[in-house]
């Protein structure tokens, strides 16, 4: 009899941990100025409306926000600070039980019905890399390959724990730019487990990486391409709403 209930119970476990629904949250890494600036706002006018997800934007230190959808971290908001803020962000959605991170930017625009129903769940790691995965000194003859993050890219739990326990102690300083990058530290910190094969990864074009005139998206485009600053035009995001929903 003990055995048998033993039995049912790992057998009922398993049904429940297939069924279980992950939890997604799509977190938007954002700042007081983008906040001021209607930036947040174009983002919920457009590939957020009427979308039934968990979503949050992520603030560092500064003025407090009476909106709902907009999270004060424990760190600097400026842009040089953005690996950091990558950083809490991990580790808020880590406290709040979720199962994959995107993350994205406000001059990210998202077909969000095409990226949720996409292979994500079958990586630790994806999005639009700049070169072939796991392979050390391959950009700038030191640094991992890594995914672009206006682009956006998913990471799972697994990966972000090691983002926590590795995060601060991997290299985040761009030596063309000369400016530490999120990207290019996610790249760094997650680089050594794809290349050892315990974290599985991949790169996917679909994940836009650049400016696309024409407005067409297939999981997402981005305003900013490469690191190359442009004041952001909010109409940009209208203009691909009107082409993609």
């Amino acid at each position: 009899m003990f055995k048998f209930i033993n039995l049912m119970t790992k057998v009922i476990g398993g049904l429940l941990k297939r069924n279980k629904m992950d939890k997604i949250l799509i977190a938007i890494a954002s700042c007081e100025r983008d906040s001021y600036n209607g930036f947040n706002d174009a983002v919920r006018n457009t590939w957020l409306k009427d979308k039934n997800v968990d979503y949050k934007f992520f603030r560092g230190v500064g003025t407090p926000t009476e909106k709902p959808d907009e999270v004060l971290l424990d760190c600097k908001d400026d842009y040089l600070s953005l690996p950091e803020k990558t950083m809490e962000i991990v580790k808020w959605a880590m406290r709040n039980e979720y199962d994959y991170i995107f993350k994205c930017d406000t001059d990210t625009y998202v077909v969000l019905d095409k990226l949720l129903n996409s292979n994500f769940k079958d990586y630790d790691y994806i999005g639009h890399f700049n070169g072939e995965l796991g392979k050390p000194n391959l950009i700038y003859n030191s640094l991992y390959t890594w995914a672009s993050g206006g682009s956006g890219y998913f990471i799972s739990r697994k990966a972000a724990w090691k983002i926590i326990a590795e995060g601060s102690t991997a290299k985040a300083m761009c030596p063309n730019l000369k400016i530490p990058c999120e990207d290019l530290w996610m790249g760094q910190v997650l680089g050594p487990f794809i290349e050892s094969g315990d974290l599985k990864a991949a790169s996917d074009s679909k994940y836009g990486w650049g400016y696309n005139e024409d407005f067409s998206t297939d999981y997402t485009s981005h305003y900013c391409s490469e690191g190359k600053k442009r004041k952001f035009d909010v109409s940009w995001m209208h203009k691909h709403h009107e082409k993609n929903s």
